[in-house]
């Protein structure tokens, strides 16, 4: 089952899946790569990152998510 999109989250709301597209308050966008590289949130234009869940969405959030990826089976 798909999630409506747009939705915005902050630090304090669970991390999506792995794949989740998110835009940052300053119009930055971040993709969530997998558990095996650890979970952490990449800048999708640039190299920038690796950062964490309460870095992307608590510092540089609200973040609007853009695509939520697919759930872990």
């Amino acid at each position: 089952m798909s999630q409506p999109v747009p939705v915005i989250l902050t630090s304090t709301d669970p991390q999506p899946p792995p794949g989740t597209v998110v835009r940052d308050d300053l119009g930055r966008t971040w993709e969530r790569c997998d558990e095996l590289d650890g979970g952490y949130w990449w800048r999708t234009d640039t190299d920038e990152g690796p950062e964490s869940w309460t870095k992307v969405a608590g510092n540089y959030g609200p973040v609007t998510v853009l695509e939520y990826g697919e759930a872990s089976p």
